[in-house]
């Protein structure tokens, strides 16, 4: 099925509502993030709202559900309609739907996600376009997930900060070490490279594109030139007037745009459980 996606309605990301004609959109911040309402995603769902889901994806750059039902093999159909689906080499996969990946709290995996700002799968040739997460088990409290707007974070930056860093591009990596091995053998680069500034390929808008999590590196720098302006940015990008904060639910889904958000798991439901299930698009090769 060939959708035909929409451009984003205007050059200010989130500066209003657009009015759908499916579904209603209710904003939870100045900055990036709108709930849905009006949506079943377990159901077939036709093109023209397919396509408005996304038109709103590209506007507020993460959307949120309430109160969805979702089984696993579902979520991965939501996720296909909009590209084709990759399966983390470290993760734990669903023994019915191998490209839902368990995000959950025992024994302090989770601790593997949270306390990082990132965007999905950086260190592949072709990173995320989008992630959708599923929330099964939630705390009675914490456990809140944050995302951040990476076009206001760049046009936030000075002129000449912008044209450097236009210029440069980053190295990207994956701690193998850290998250026990690959389930599927090393089939993916030590390291790619990726440009700092990454033009969205349909607002054709720029973004930074580097991340505390996987980006290692700036080409051509020297170490310590090169950890100074990435320790710059990872605290610019973060800045509270960029951001946006999701409390969840069972039931509750986020679908963000990787391309040109980060988000952050908070860890701080000590003995708390919490299960979540994600999918995650591939994207296209950053330009």
């Amino acid at each position: 099925m060939a959708l035909h996606f929409p451009p984003a309605t205007a050059d200010s990301t989130h500066t209003g509502c657009p009015e759908y004609r499916y579904f209603r959109a209710n904003p939870i911040s100045g900055a990036l993030g709108v709930e849905i309402d009006g949506i079943n995603l377990g159901r077939e769902l036709h093109d023209e709202v397919l396509e408005e889901l996304y038109s709103a994806l590209l506007n507020h750059l993460v959307i949120f559900f309430r109160r969805q039902e979702l089984s696993p093999r579902q979520l991965t159909r939501f996720g296909r309609q909009f590209g084709e689906l990759h399966i983390n080499p470290f993760g734990e996969g669903h023994h019915d739907a191998p490209e839902v990946m368990l995000v959950r709290s025992q024994d302090n995996e989770e601790l593997r996600f949270a306390g990082k700002w990132h965007s999905d799968i950086s260190w592949d040739k072709f990173p995320a376009m989008g992630s959708v997460l599923y929330a099964v088990t939630v705390p009675r409290f914490g456990g809140d997930t944050l995302f951040a707007n990476m076009y206001l974070a760049c046009q936030a930056l000075s002129p000449p900060m912008r044209a450097m860093l236009k210029q440069l591009n980053a190295e990207h990596t994956v701690d193998k070490s850290k998250f026990g091995g690959a389930r599927f053998g090393n089939s993916f680069d030590d390291s790619v490279r990726h440009p700092m500034l990454r033009t969205h390929p349909d607002t054709k808008r720029s973004a930074i594109y580097v991340n505390e999590y996987f980006t290692c590196a700036i080409e051509g720098m020297s170490e310590s030139e090169s950890s100074a302006l990435l320790n710059f940015l990872f605290v610019h990008l973060t800045r509270p007037d960029f951001c946006c904060r999701f409390r969840w639910e069972p039931g509750s889904v986020a679908f963000w745009d990787n391309r040109v958000t980060q988000h952050y798991a908070t860890n701080d439901y000590p003995g708390g459980e919490r299960l979540m299930h994600r999918v995650t698009i591939i994207g296209d090769r950053p330009y």
